[in-house]
């Protein structure tokens, strides 16, 4: 009988979760940049691993929120830290941890769940021995994790390793087959593949307030099965007027490349034709409008 496992990725913003996301699925489902807080919804995948079902939950960053906005990101990550079999807690290995990661620790402690707790120190490639020795000595002030390494979404084998001594646990310690598990979480709401299409090239390719100030909304779609053809209507919103100009850009080139990019995404999901019209909306200070907030990928 197979197990069924959640794990929920755990971190402040940009310690690579949505990249270690990836590379245990071995595609990219979830996008990363060098941007914190590109993550800001719960992404889910199930990949099967010997007997067992992994479901990966990428989180938001856990931090200092300073709009409604950001209390929402914490609170979904927040969420799926009480029901998660494992926790994957990350932490740059090659900086001095902060009061975000301070933050994050405790809130563990708080929940109780570090009995279950994987504390793993990332990007080790360019990681300091020194600066990880004194992270854990500070961390496990806090917690006692059930497994402490270095890894490298780059170095499959520290990813092997680290997945091996899961599974061993799960048997030895007869952890999984939750009643509420979802196995077929793989097929994603269309609404998120298609907003991350087009926040990924504004995210990777604007700057400043730019990614943090666009939200994505997709106001309707139809599949139109004889012509294999997918027609999706969006809308990004900004907080200013000046950032419509931005992202129109001269003569409509800067949202002319948005939405070939994102076409181009979406037939490598779809795998049919799209058509696909964005709009540019303002909503003033959106990040502080609780209601509409909730309603954002």
């Amino acid at each position: 009988m197979s197990k069924n496992i959640t794990i929920a990725m755990i971190g402040k913003p940009n310690v690579g979760k949505s990249t270690l996301f990836n590379a245990i699925i071995g595609k990219e489902i979830a996008f990363s940049s060098s941007k914190p807080n590109t993550t800001r919804r719960i992404n889910e995948y199930v990949v099967k691993l010997g007997d067992c079902n992994l479901k990966l939950i990428d989180t938001p960053g856990i931090h200092e929120p300073k709009n409604e906005f950001d209390i929402i990101m914490n609170s979904r990550a927040k969420s799926v830290i009480k029901t998660a079999n494992y926790i994957f807690f990350l932490v740059d290995g090659s900086r001095t941890i902060d009061d975000e990661d301070i933050r994050t620790v405790t809130i563990l402690k708080k929940f109780g769940v570090e009995k279950n707790v994987f504390l793993l120190f990332t990007k080790n490639d360019i990681s300091d021995k020194k600066i990880i020795e004194n992270n854990k000595s500070k961390i496990f002030k806090y917690i006692s994790p059930k497994f402490v390494n270095t890894i490298s979404s780059n170095n499959k084998s520290s990813i092997n390793s680290m997945l091996q001594f899961l599974t061993e646990d799960v048997s030895n310690n007869n952890i999984g087959n939750d009643e509420n598990f979802i196995i077929d979480v793989n097929t994603e709401n269309d609404n998120y593949y298609i907003s991350e299409a087009i926040r990924k090239y504004i995210v990777l390719n604007t700057s400043q307030e730019i990614p943090y100030s666009t939200a994505v909304v997709v106001e309707d779609k139809k599949y139109f099965p004889d012509n294999k053809l997918f027609l999706i209507n969006a809308t990004i919103f900004v907080d200013k007027e000046s950032q419509k100009s931005i992202l129109i850009g001269s003569k409509g080139t800067m949202i002319e490349k948005v939405r070939v990019f994102a076409t181009s995404e979406l037939k490598k999901i779809f795998d049919c034709k799209i058509e696909l019209h964005i709009y540019i909306k303002l909503k003033k200070d959106w990040r502080n409008n609780k209601q509409f907030s909730k309603t954002i990928y």
